[in-house]
C-alpha cells in the first residue's frame, strides 16, 4: 500500500511575515481514514490512501479541510497530486520512483521537472515545495502563497503513525524565494 499525506499551507500577503506561525504547522500527522478501502484489496500494490490537510493563514494556520480517500493507481501504477508524480520504478518491481513535476497550479516560479528519489517497501520520504499563484478577480495582481509537505510511504500494512514512528529515508526540497 502507498500512503500520500499532503499538508498544505495557504496564505495571502497579509501573512507573508507570519513565519513563526507557519513554523508551528506539523511536518507529519497520523494518517487518518474514515472508511475501509471498499472495492480494493488492502494488499494491492496499486492501492493509494491520499490524506490531505490544509492550514490557512486566515485561520491562524490551524488544521482545516481534511480529507482522506482510497484510490487505485491502476496498472501500470501512476499517482499524481500537486507537484508529485509517483510510479513504479521501471526496473525494480518493489520500488517507487518519485518525481517533481511543475504545473501552473503549483505556482510560480516555474522549476524544472526532475526525479527526486526512489522509495523501497518499508520506507517513507518527505518532499517540500512551494509556489505562488495570482488571485483571480483582483484589480492589482495579488498573490496567494502555498507550501506543501508531502509524505509518501510504501508500506504493508499501513500504520496510522507511519510518518511519526521514524525519520524519512529521504527529504527533498523544491523551495523558491516567493516574492
Amino acid at each position: 500500500m502507498i500512503a500520500v499525506q499532503e499538508l498544505t499551507m495557504r496564505w495571502g500577503k497579509e501573512f507573508r511575515s507570519a513565519g513563526d506561525l507557519r513554523q508551528r504547522v506539523p511536518k507529519a500527522l497520523p494518517v487518518l481514514w474514515n472508511e475501509p478501502p471498499g472495492g480494493f484489496a488492502s494488499s494491492s500494490i496499486h492501492l493509494v490512501l491520499h490524506h490531505s490537510v490544509e492550514f490557512l493563514g486566515k485561520d491562524g494556520f490551524a488544521a482545516s479541510h481534511a480529507s482522506s480517500k482510497f484510490c487505485d493507481g491502476g496498472a501500470p501504477f501512476l499517482f499524481a497530486s500537486g507537484a508529485l508524480v509517483i510510479r513504479m520504478h521501471s526496473s525494480e518491481p518493489d520500488c517507487l520512483a518519485i518525481k517533481y513535476k511543475w504545473s501552473p497550479e503549483v505556482g510560480a516560479p516555474q522549476r524544472a521537472d526532475r526525479h527526486l528519489l526512489n522509495l523501497h517497501k518499508g520506507q517513507w520520504a518527505q518532499i517540500v515545495y512551494n509556489g505562488r499563484t495570482a488571485i483571480n478577480g483582483t484589480l492589482h495582481t495579488e498573490w496567494q502563497y502555498q507550501q506543501c509537505t508531502a509524505n509518501v510511504a510504501f508500506v504493508d500494512p499501513l500504520d496510522v503513525n507511519v510518518f511519526l514512528n521514524s525519520d524519512p529515508v529521504g527529504r527533498c526540497e523544491e523551495l523558491a524565494d516567493l516574492r
